[in-house]
């Protein structure tokens, strides 16, 4: 890990949990989720496009949105990360040298989802805090990940644990079906 990043990770293991208001997600055609991924290839990309239609298909959510983080400068994004209504991208740049937001990053947290889903349990130490930062951020009524992967479990609601024999899509896939469970409704 670089000596800015055991900084800002130092930084953020301090800071207070957001003010939000928690409660249980129903799923509703008005309900809004953001997916929180790692941009590591175009693969990914595809398969996090897949479940976020997948969401839209099976339960009729409206507002699925994605959000990568790219671990480059803005000038070096890959072509398929563009800026659409449903998928955004944070990078090296949105966050100050201390771990502060900025610029797009900011935006995101500033953004009232229903459903927050952290979607990497496998990221490297480099880019957890990146996701670390923007889920503490943000001021989502539910927060999702695997535990574990993790700097800050404070800021999850539930936390998902991860087999060695789940790959990453059927992890996502076990967040989602226990999301759907009608017995949550509040």
């Amino acid at each position: 890990m670089t000596f800015r990043n055991r900084i800002r990770s130092f930084l953020l293991r301090g800071r207070a949990p957001v003010h939000r208001v928690v409660r249980n997600a129903a799923w509703n055609p008005d309900t809004s989720v953001v997916l929180l991924y790692l941009d590591k290839d175009e693969d990914r990309y595809r398969e996090v496009r897949r479940i976020a239609q997948q969401i839209k298909t099976l339960h009729g959510i409206k507002r699925v949105v994605r959000v990568a983080y790219v671990d480059r400068e803005e000038k070096a994004v890959p072509p398929w990360q563009l800026r659409k209504l449903d998928s955004d991208y944070c990078c090296i740049g949105d966050f100050t040298w201390w771990g502060g937001l900025v610029r797009h990053a900011a935006e995101f947290a500033a953004e009232p989802y229903d459903v927050l889903i952290d979607c990497e349990s496998d990221a490297d130490l480099e880019a957890r805090f990146a996701l670390d930062a923007l889920v503490h951020a943000s001021g989502a009524h539910m927060k999702l990940g695997t535990s574990g992967a993790v700097a800050r479990a404070q800021d999850y609601d539930v936390t998902f644990e991860r087999g060695a024999r789940i790959g990453w899509s059927e992890h996502i896939d076990r967040m989602i079906a226990f999301l759907s469970n009608r017995n949550l409704e509040a």
